[in-house]
């Protein structure tokens, strides 16, 4: 658990004392692969920590589609600025692995950031840079084909993950905000290139540098009938 607390960005400026203070109002709780852990529009009275594991954190729109802002895995802090403020998340989180997160209550944290203030400092620096990566997905939404979305994905999970992308067909295309038939088709390219192969519950990349260049171009290549959506 203090290891954990350690490695987050939320206290890594901490004294060892203080990271073991924040440890001991923590309790682990499980949570099992695609259960959520709170929804958008929950009271936001806790705050979570991935210990192991990965998240998802989301936004449904009116018609069922997900947005997803960002993939967190271990010692990555879950939503913290709804805690300042805000009455309920803005965001739901769904565990896409079998995960464990350490949870403070509001009330507890608060009285902690009181005596740390450091604490709220490095929420509002960090949490600037995810709103601009939720703009950034957003306008992927926005103006963007799907097989571009799709490859904006899988380079979000290459950077994050590595060559070995553990995400299956359905989960990317969820992420991309498209169908899983054109997700099909844009894998299917790559693997036709060589670029990728697949494996059971995911990819693996075996031309990084080809892939590299394929997701940070400007335009598509990739297929000829393109979807929408």
């Amino acid at each position: 658990m203090v290891e954990t607390l350690k490695r987050c960005w939320l206290f890594s400026d901490l004294h060892a004392n203080a990271v073991e203070e924040i440890a001991a109002l923590s309790i682990a709780r499980r949570f099992s692969k695609n259960e959520v852990i709170f929804h958008e529009g929950d009271p936001s009275d806790f705050l979570y920590i991935v210990s192991s594991g990965v998240v998802k954190q989301f936004k449904s729109t009116d018609s069922g589609r997900l947005f997803t802002t960002v993939i967190s895995t271990s010692s990555n802090a879950l939503l913290p600025i709804a805690l300042f403020g805000a009455s309920a998340y803005f965001l739901s989180a769904k565990a896409i692995s079998d995960t464990v997160a350490l949870v403070v209550s509001k009330r507890e944290f608060l009285s902690f950031v009181e005596k740390y203030p450091i604490v709220k400092d490095k929420v509002l620096l960090v949490m600037g840079k995810v709103i601009d990566s939720a703009y950034e997905r957003l306008s992927d939404f926005v103006g963007e084909p799907a097989s571009r979305r799709v490859l904006n994905v899988l380079y979000m999970l290459y950077s994050k993950f590595g060559n070995s992308v553990s995400f299956n067909r359905e989960e990317v295309a969820d992420m991309a905000g498209t169908t899983v038939e054109t997700t099909v088709r844009v894998l299917k390219n790559l693997k036709a290139a060589n670029i990728i192969r697949s494996r059971r519950g995911g990819i693996i990349i075996l031309d990084e540098r080809q892939f590299r260049e394929i997701c940070r171009s400007s335009y598509v290549i990739l297929t000829s009938n393109d979807e929408p959506a």
